[in-house]
């Protein structure tokens, strides 16, 4: 199966809006991202009421009134940037420019090139960490514009592929993909063309079988159907469980700094409780079942057996 060709299988919904045929826009923000910010919105607003009497919360303790408003107001504004933030990009044929904003509901930092600017499309590959899955950001790019210009972070190949594309022919410039470590230049007019086809067009040679990196454990194995890969387990590392130990450290931090404060206030049980149950779900529990989960799927997979893994080769 030719991945490229079929760009539309496994893919999401397209980003974009089109405004008309020759305006483009795409935006974010919004959705789930203002669902999980609301809670911090509110709890902000909460604390910043309690120092000023708005709210009848008796305070016990030496607390100053300006470190809880400080506390709320940090809350706040990161909760109010999670709901109300959004940002865009419009690309105008018609006019000829590409406006990318910024802004709280409404456009409130605009920034724009022209069109003539852009050289090419792009797609890199940014590896994960425990924190992160790994990304494969689709840019617009070109030798007047200082700083690439982010278009779409997407989590699957498939969906970039499919969003670089779509931007590709939009713009009519060719796309240009680093994602694998080298440059591959396909130009607007042979997107859907596959890996055959396109060895058939430029008669290029072809090397099923590169030559193997220094000290590679993966072993290749020349089958009928293609090549079978094999890869071998990972081995055990304490290393592992290194996110376990922040996140029981930033627990224990937030459970101090954070949940004691709480405890000083004098306020009716069923507001301590919201408080409690907030920190508690997003700041304790979170992180360290999360940290928990992937020590514990870095364990199974590394636990098993050496893996075999079909890959199927084009024969021409």
């Amino acid at each position: 199966m030719n991945i490229f060709n079929q760009s539309a299988i496994g893919a999401k919904k397209s980003p974009f809006i089109y405004r008309d045929q020759a305006t483009l826009e795409i935006r974010s923000g919004g959705g789930c991202i203002s669902i999980f910010g609301l809670p911090f919105l509110l709890v902000g607003i909460f604390i910043m009421q309690i120092p000023l009497g708005i709210i009848p919360v008796q305070r016990s303790g030496t607390l100053p009134a300006i470190f809880v408003i400080l506390f709320g107001c940090v809350f706040a504004a990161v909760g109010a940037c999670l709901v109300f933030g959004r940002s865009g990009i419009i690309l105008d044929r018609g006019r000829g420019n590409i406006i990318q904003w910024y802004g709280l509901l409404v456009p409130m930092k605009r920034t724009e090139y022209l069109l003539e600017s852009v050289g090419q499309v792009e797609i890199n590959f940014a590896s994960g960490d425990s924190k992160s899955a790994a990304t494969w950001p689709v840019t617009i790019a070109g030798e007047s514009i200082a700083k690439p210009i982010s278009v779409s972070q997407p989590t699957s190949f498939i969906e970039a592929r499919q969003v670089a594309e779509e931007l590709a022919r939009f713009l009519r410039k060719p796309l240009v993909d680093y994602s694998t470590g080298e440059k591959v230049t396909h130009d607007p007019e042979h997107l859907d063309e596959s890996y055959r086809d396109r060895v058939r067009r430029t008669g290029e040679a072809v090397s099923f079988l590169p030559p193997e990196p220094p000290n590679m454990r993966a072993q290749l194995e020349r089958t009928g159907e293609g090549l079978i890969i094999n890869i071998p387990a990972s081995a055990n590392s304490r290393f592992q469980y290194i996110p376990v130990y922040f996140s029981l450290v930033f627990a224990g931090g937030v459970a101090w700094f954070f949940l004691r404060p709480i405890l000083m206030f004098t306020m009716p049980e069923f507001i301590r409780n919201i408080f409690l149950g907030f920190f508690g779900l997003f700041f304790i529990a979170a992180p360290v079942i999360s940290a928990f989960r992937q020590c514990i799927a870095g364990k199974k997979s590394s636990s098993g057996l050496p893996s075999r893994r079909p890959f199927s080769v084009w024969k021409g």
